[in-house]
């Protein structure tokens, strides 16, 4: 597996929706990448983001890096910390954020 140094993350890519929210099917061409994915590993000065997390970067950060070993057609990127844009945070069951874990 792949270790990032300093505040670098690798995150795993989150495929692009296959089926419109209308349920239509996108041919491949109408598929937009999304910007978000699962962070798979972290730096040892990374402190506000840990494996497992769910974030989101911009579309033309980061390294993007094939790891060996992994299936084809997931797409892998090594990010720095500070170019994260924000991340997905747990929600109370009325749906508003929980304030004790941010």
């Amino acid at each position: 597996m792949f270790k990032p140094f300093g505040t670098r993350v690798l995150v795993l890519r989150h495929k692009p929706k296959e089926v419109s929210d209308g349920g239509v099917f996108l041919a491949a061409g109408a598929q937009r990448p999304p910007h978000t994915g699962t962070v798979l590993a972290v730096g040892s000065e990374c402190r506000h983001v840990s494996v497992g997390d769910e974030v989101y970067f911009p579309n033309h950060a980061g390294a993007w890096i094939t790891v060996v070993g992994a299936p084809r057609d997931e797409q892998y990127v090594v990010l720095r910390e500070e170019d994260l844009l924000g991340m997905t945070v747990p929600t109370s069951p009325v749906g508003t954020p929980d304030l004790e874990t941010l």
